[in-house]
């Protein structure tokens, strides 16, 4: 049986639509969406909730600004910092800005970095509303996240310490043979590698090798457990520009998310929501999916996002959190749900509020180590 754990939302999300900030380990990172409102008291939030304790929701971080044109977010792999692509007014100005922003996940610290003059001319090439940012291992990159077929665009963001401004450097993804016809978004799996993922509607997939810088086709092994084949999609607002062809959204029942070890894939049919891991064997290029978990769908949102951390998985609506545990329990983890279980309460719709934190845990148990019980 799957474990999940749906939690409320922390009041000052709630009134917004979520965007997702990054997922590590325990750790989800959400942002309210104040996009496009003006006002003195506007910021750039961003909170967090550990997915076994649902009264840990807490500020991370508030950047005062006055006006949010464009706010995108990635977290790092060891989910020490948050990056933030943002456009807009910052607080006490009355000139719009591009900035990237660096959070300390750890201390809350903040680092505002100036879109160098010296990126001025690339960055006028960026369509601002299609592109999203991604941390790899190796550094932060954007890319234009709506082609579904033609050349990707893509940049490295480099932040200079000195002078505290970031340039972009353009490296961009060349398009696949048009004989392959993918009609849903690229998926971004490593970023570091140019790594990137094209979805047809047969059971082969095209993966870009950056370091060979040519498009491959994958396909599935014999422990493959899902054909995506099976369903199909549509894409919906088809545009086309000097790049390519894109679409304002996938009308689909399969959506992938995640980047690199901690990809899923998502497939709602028959009131169900199932997930596989998805794995790739790049030396014999095949990939596998291999279902790990499945819930009813959700009954209370009809729409809600997506946060993969490989072990955990989050589906965030406006008023609901819910944690889906996609690899068996660990000890560790049985005992402090246990705990949760009897100091929180639960609501007749199934949702967890209050509980105890780890360090009243362990204040209640007298543990005087510093190692986090989970």
């Amino acid at each position: 049986m799957t474990m999940n754990i749906k939690t409320t939302v922390c009041p000052e999300v709630r009134t917004t639509r979520a965007k997702i900030v990054g997922f590590h380990d325990c750790t989800l990172y959400i942002a309210p969406d104040k996009k496009n409102v003006e006002s003195d008291n506007n910021a750039v939030e961003i909170y967090s909730v550990h997915s076994l304790v649902p009264k840990s929701w807490k500020l991370v971080s508030r950047i005062n600004v006055r006006e949010i044109a464009i706010l995108e977010f990635t977290l790092s792999p060891d989910g020490e910092f948050i990056y933030s692509l943002f456009i807009g007014l910052l607080k006490d100005e009355d000139i719009p800005t591009i900035n990237m922003i660096k959070i300390s996940t750890t201390d809350g610290e903040v680092s505002i970095y100036s879109l160098n003059p010296e990126s001025g001319d690339n960055f006028e090439q960026v369509f601002i509303q299609q592109v999203g940012i991604q941390c790899g291992k190796e550094g932060v990159y954007m890319f234009d996240r709506t082609l579904a077929m033609g050349r990707i665009p893509f940049w490295e963001i480099v932040l200079d310490d000195t002078n505290h401004q970031f340039t972009i450097h353009p490296n961009p993804i060349p398009a696949h043979s048009a004989e392959y016809q993918c009609n849903r978004f690229p998926l971004m799996l490593n970023p570091d590698n140019r790594e990137v993922v094209k979805v047809s509607d047969s059971d082969m997939l095209l993966i870009f090798d950056g370091a060979e810088n040519e498009w491959n086709p994958y396909y599935p092994d014999e422990e493959n457990q899902f054909d995506i084949s099976s369903v199909p999609s549509r894409g919906i607002q088809e545009t086309y520009g000097r790049n390519g062809q894109r679409f304002g959204a996938i009308d689909t029942k399969m959506t992938f998310f995640g980047t690199d070890d901690n990809c899923m894939l998502k497939v709602s049919e028959k009131g169900m929501h199932y997930f596989y891991s998805f794995e790739i064997d790049r030396e014999k290029r095949s990939y596998r999916l291999v279902k790990r978990a499945e819930i009813p769908q959700l009954r209370d949102s009809l729409s809600y996002r997506l946060a993969s951390a490989g072990k955990r998985i989050a589906l965030i609506s406006r008023q609901t959190v819910v944690f889906i545990l996609t690899q068996p329990t660990t000890l560790k983890e049985l005992a402090f749900w246990g705990v949760q279980q009897q100091l929180a309460q639960k609501s007749p719709t199934g949702c967890w509020s209050g509980g105890i934190t780890e360090n009243e845990l362990k204040n209640m148990c007298q543990i005087k180590y510093n190692m986090p019980l989970i």
